[in-house]
């Protein structure tokens, strides 16, 4: 009886560990067994923080390109280049020839003058006109940037405006201004100049301060001769609107001539080209010979 009441005593221990520590509590009461501690797991180790990405180094500013195939000159040899390309301009004291004129148009028609043409340093020169009848005897006195004009019809000689050099002279696509004096160093400055691996230079220019041109900017090409070979013009606008070649360089004496002169309006898809003939240099033309009475003369070269 005494056994009995003990397993009934047990039989409730059990029965309120149950209700009191649920599932749990009942597994570790079985057979009267202690519940076993169980381990506190360990602490996951914390993660390494990753690695900052490190710093970019901003990239340095890259320099300008060089031009394909040249190199710029020192601007402390821009003033020396247009001294000595006026000097190269200067074929002897004086100089007179023949030439052809030829006016090309758009649709491939042509038209041709002849004149004759005396000149004396860079400064000086008179062009008079032989053919075709229409325009014989028209001359044109050049004396630094004055420019007369002598129209046979007329009997009179008139002055050439400034605000008139830039339009066409003859028809041709040469104007007032382009006819005038070849000096360019009292007029332009240099604003690039660079010299290609061919050894040929190219000048950027733009008029100086004060002076006024028909065109905002000039890009003059020397050959390795240092030979004036084409000049490119350039409006307000920046815009190609002209260009100058000269081929069949001659040599004359000691001094090499350009023979032919190819200008070509980019506007107007309308070319001129001038041949010159019967070159002679030093022939010693005097100075009073450039002058308006002398426009009224009918000319020879010989």
């Amino acid at each position: 009886m005494k056994t009995e009441n003990n397993m009934l005593r047990n039989y409730f221990i059990v029965m309120v560990s149950f209700c009191l520590l649920g599932t749990s509590g009942m597994a570790s009461a079985k057979s009267g067994q202690e519940v076993q501690k169980v381990k506190p797991t360990k602490k996951a180790k914390p993660t390494k923080k990753a690695k900052s990405a490190k710093k970019v180094k901003p990239t340095k500013k890259a320099k300008p390109a060089k031009r394909a195939g040249s190199i710029q000159l020192p601007k402390s040899q821009w003033p020396l280049l247009l001294k000595r390309l006026d000097k190269a301009e200067s074929q002897g004291n004086d100089q007179k020839g023949r030439m052809k004129i030829t006016l090309i148009n758009k649709a491939g028609e042509k038209r041709s003058r002849t004149a004759i043409f005396f000149q004396k340093g860079e400064t000086k020169r008179i062009i008079q006109f032989k053919k075709p009848g229409s325009v014989a005897g028209l001359s044109i006195l050049i004396r630094g940037a004055d420019i007369h004009l002598y129209i046979p019809s007329f009997r009179r000689t008139r002055r050439i405006a400034a605000h008139v050099k830039n339009q066409s002279f003859m028809g041709s696509d040469l104007n007032f201004d382009d006819i005038g004096s070849f000096l360019f160093a009292p007029v332009y400055m240099i604003i690039d100049a660079r010299k290609k691996t061919d050894g040929s230079i190219v000048l950027s220019m733009k008029p100086k301060p004060g002076v006024s041109k028909p065109y905002s900017k000039l890009v003059v090409t020397l050959n390795k001769e240092f030979r004036l070979q084409s000049i490119h013009y350039f409006n307000a606008k920046g815009v190609k609107v002209k260009t100058m070649v000269r081929s069949i360089f001659r040599k004359i004496k000691k001094y090499t001539f350009p023979l032919q002169l190819k200008v070509c309006d980019l506007l107007k898809s309308h070319c001129t080209v001038v041949r010159l003939s019967d070159i002679a240099i030093n022939t010693g033309i005097r100075s009073r010979f450039f002058t308006k009475r002398y426009l009224k003369r009918d000319l020879e070269l010989d």
